[in-house]
């Protein structure tokens, strides 16, 4: 007979022999992993993956600074490794990943879509009306991309001009009823107006729904939902569907059936529910309106649809030349975060900086005073008549987006065994935090190198390895952009009969066949409500600081940022004093 004992000791024999075997295997793995990064400099573990939405959710405080993956980590710790590529492990699956701030390993990997596969997985929270050309790859992408793409195009980047115009003029005529506005300053809340300034153009230019600035405070819902509940007016469903996405796309699907309300829980679920449901209303009756065959504006939406039809018209209905009505809102309703979220938040940190550098400020405002001298000139401005005129306005929205890039990396899944080539470099002095720097931030470097001790060398990647393209490493890299790399210098982005700008290390907008399909769309409005305000009003700092004497912390302050779709600003106040004409 088998005594208790024996079956306990039995039994903790068992139990100890599985874990050791798990924690043999587990070692076995980290070694095999570690032995696949090669020579390769860095060889750093990780405990999350950096591209996933834990990473985004924790990034204000994991890694910390000094680690890599720190999101605002910039080139410092490549400076730290003298190497252009760096490697690491994911220690919970032993994967081997290579972050490239290499501009020549990144045009490569951008380029190559067969081996270098876009890992989709990350973008499924964007797939709340059905997938997009962002949430897709290979030839489910192409399907999306041969009818999303020539919805981009000259006759909406033109209306996209006029629709900013008249939202800025709308917004001045309030601001100017401020009494502080022509002597002090009025205060303003950067990143509410831009945000409400890019609404309101993608709401008109993107779907065709015109609203004036008042709309975000006045009006009423139009009619009701299945619910019960009223629907949102239109830009107010755009806003609240940005505002809630986190809580739509985090909330699993129980949640909003509990028989009983959460405190907290059941108010957010219940906005967003209404917001995406109001939004979903707003664009089938566009698209119904679009299919009517009466003439509209060359807004995004219509344009989608018309594209898509044509193709059905052709014979493929049904086929993968086409979309579903709930993949053409999906990707409306993508063009609308990465156009409005995205242009918002670079325009929030232009203003601030040009608060922060008058001088710059000025010659903006140089610039726009020869393109409209007159406020008819400004009142009938165009994009075609204008555009190419704002030399310096666009290399101001260039250098913001290489000092504050919306997307800081990307991430990348390789197919097949591959070889990348790095830089070693060597700096004449160790690597300093600069005494003075765009933003104040604390992982902004100096140094200064021997370019002719550099040294290409190759890297050896497995198949299943990832791959993590650093944008804001290439940006901030004084291997492209100099040693003032750390400096906010619009001048760097113009060329001259002996200077070009180095375009393969500027990534804001990706690289290659996946390149943002909205990059010329952002622009154009960003330049032109930037060079706007410029014309009409000084851009102050908030009350009790001076441009000539911020300190670094001042700046790191102002400049605050925190995760969420993109990197948005947090401390975007300044104040606004008028011109007089």
């Amino acid at each position: 007979m088998i005594q208790p004992t024996s079956l306990k000791y039995f039994g903790l024999s068992v139990g100890t022999a599985l874990v050791m075997k798990v924690l043999v295997g587990a070692f076995l793995r980290l070694r095999r992993g570690f032995a696949n990064l090669g020579t390769c400099p860095g060889r750093y573990a990780l405990w999350m993956h950096p591209f996933h939405t834990t990473s985004l959710m924790t990034a204000s405080f994991f890694p910390p600074r000094g680690w890599l993956a720190h999101y605002g980590g910039k080139f410092s710790l490549y400076a730290k490794e003298g190497s252009t590529i760096l490697s690491a492990l994911i220690v919970w699956d032993a994967t081997p990943m290579f972050w490239l701030a290499d501009a020549e390993a990144i045009k490569l990997v951008a380029s190559d879509r067969h081996i270098f596969r876009k890992e989709t997985e990350a973008y499924k929270v964007l797939e709340i009306y059905g997938k997009n050309l962002v949430s897709t790859d290979g030839d489910e992408w192409r399907r999306h991309l041969a009818i999303a793409g020539p919805a981009f195009n000259e006759a909406n980047y033109a209306l996209n001009w006029a629709e900013t115009l008249r939202a800025v003029c709308e917004w001045f005529d309030e601001l100017d009823d401020h009494p502080a506005v022509a002597t002090t300053g009025t205060r303003l809340d950067v990143n509410a107006a831009m945000t409400q300034a890019t609404l309101l153009v993608i709401s008109a230019a993107g779907f065709g729904m015109r609203a004036p600035w008042s709309a975000f405070s006045t009006g009423s819902p139009s009619h009701s939902l299945n619910d019960g509940s009223r629907v949102l007016l239109f830009p107010t469903a755009l806003a609240l569907t940005i505002e809630k996405l986190f809580v739509k796309v985090l909330t699993p699907s129980f949640a909003y059936v509990l028989p009983i309300r959460v405190p907290w829980l059941s108010a957010q679920l219940d906005a967003a529910r209404r917001a995406f449901a109001s939004l979903q209303v707003h664009m089938q009756a566009l698209v119904s309106e679009a299919r009517s065959g009466v003439e509209g504006e060359a807004n995004l939406l219509r344009r989608l649809v018309e594209a898509n039809d044509a193709s059905q018209a052709l014979g493929e209905a049904g086929g993968k030349g086409t979309l579903t009505d709930g993949e053409l809102f999906s990707n409306i309703f993508t063009f609308l975060l990465a156009g409005h979220e995205t242009s918002a938040h670079t325009l929030s940190f232009a203003i601030m900086l040009l608060a922060i550098y008058p001088d710059v400020q000025k010659k903006l405002r140089a610039e726009a005073l020869r393109v409209w001298p007159t406020p008819d000139d400004f009142a009938s401005s165009t994009n075609k008549r204008d555009f190419e005129q704002f030399e310096y306005a666009l290399a101001i929205f260039r250098e913001t987006l290489r000092c504050f890039p919306s997307e800081p990396r990307l991430n990348k899944i390789v197919e097949a065994d591959t070889v990348l080539t790095g830089t070693r470099f060597s700096s004449v002095s160790s690597p300093l935090t600069p005494k003075v720097s765009y933003d104040g931030a604390l992982t902004n470097v100096e140094f200064t190198r021997d370019d002719s001790k550099d040294q290409r060398f190759s890297v050896h990647i497995q198949k299943g390895s990832a791959i993590i393209m650093d944008i804001w490493g290439v940006h901030m890299s004084p291997l492209y952009w100099g040693p003032d790399a750390h400096l906010f210098r619009p001048e760097r982005f113009i060329d001259t009969a002996n200077y070009k700008w180095p375009r393969d290390a500027f990534l804001p907008f990706s690289a290659g066949a996946r390149r943002c399909i909205g990059q010329r769309f952002a622009t154009t409005e960003s330049v032109c409500l930037l060079a706007s305000i410029a014309r009409h009003y000084e851009i102050l700092l908030p009350d009790g600081l001076q441009a000539n004497t911020l300190s670094e912390a001042d700046k790191r302050c102002l400049l605050k940022w925190t995760t969420g779709v993109t990197i948005t600003p947090t401390n975007s106040f300044v104040r606004l004093r008028k011109y007089a004409e």
